[in-house]
């Protein structure tokens, strides 16, 4: 038991220093550590529950505009992203926001 749960926490902190290297696909955003939750636009939802994130987007959310390691809060640790998904009627014409 404790070796099961020792290579349990060596593989998070793998997964974590990984995360930490690449906490967005967006230039700009704030450091996955920082915890900061980004607010779903007016018609947006996020999509993907942490720490095993898969985030897609779901009707009527079937616009997908942004992904993000954190999203609306707790961090995708071990895997995935979460999906910042909007309504067509949320989306401008050339496209999300």
């Amino acid at each position: 038991m404790v070796r099961t749960l020792a290579a349990f926490v060596a593989l998070l902190s793998v997964a974590a220093a990984a995360v930490a290297s690449n906490g967005d696909d967006n230039s700009g955003q704030p450091d996955i550590f920082a915890r900061q939750s980004i607010p779903a636009p007016s018609g947006c939802k996020w999509f993907g529950t942490a720490p095993w994130c898969d985030g897609d987007c779901e009707a009527p959310y079937t616009y997908s505009c942004y992904r993000h390691k954190c999203g609306d809060g707790a961090c995708c640790v071990l895997s995935g992203w979460k999906r910042l998904c909007c309504r067509p009627e949320a989306v401008s014409g050339a496209g999300c926001f």
